[in-house]
């Protein structure tokens, strides 16, 4: 169990020999079952908001579940996910740069064609006045 999480009315501490059910409140407050049912779910008795509650256990929604991770495991989990992230991105633009050089080299080629074709152009006319010499 986490070394913080306790119901923020009595102070009481999950523990594995009593099993009673802890509670996320939408104001972002623990409670535990015992005070929920003292107190009512209409309103949070640390602050007196109106709120729902969310069971603590497996069944949350990630969203939820993460406030409850080791936040150890969860930074490395999103590093190996922004290393994920970034080894995509970097694999496209370097195809993109590829792509990119590729199409320049393609059209220099292109230019140098049409430079070398008019060059052979030039010559056999200047072949052809030679021969008519």
């Amino acid at each position: 169990m986490s070394d913080w999480l306790h119901c923020n009315i009595c102070v009481r501490l999950p523990t594995s020999s009593e099993n009673v059910p802890f509670f996320l409140t939408s104001c972002g407050h623990i409670i535990c079952q015992q005070c929920l049912e003292k107190s009512g779910v209409s309103s949070c008795q640390v602050c007196q908001k109106a709120m729902h509650v969310l069971e603590i256990n497996r069944l949350l929604r990630p969203e939820h579940q993460m406030y409850f991770r080791n936040p150890k495991e969860l930074l490395e989990t999103y590093v190996k996910n922004i290393n994920s992230v970034l080894d995509f991105q970097a694999h496209h633009r370097s195809r993109l740069m590829k792509a990119r050089q590729d199409h320049v080299i393609f059209r220099k080629a292109l230019a140098e064609k049409a430079d070398l074709a008019e060059e052979v152009k030039k010559l056999r006319q200047h072949t052809q006045k030679l021969e008519d010499l």
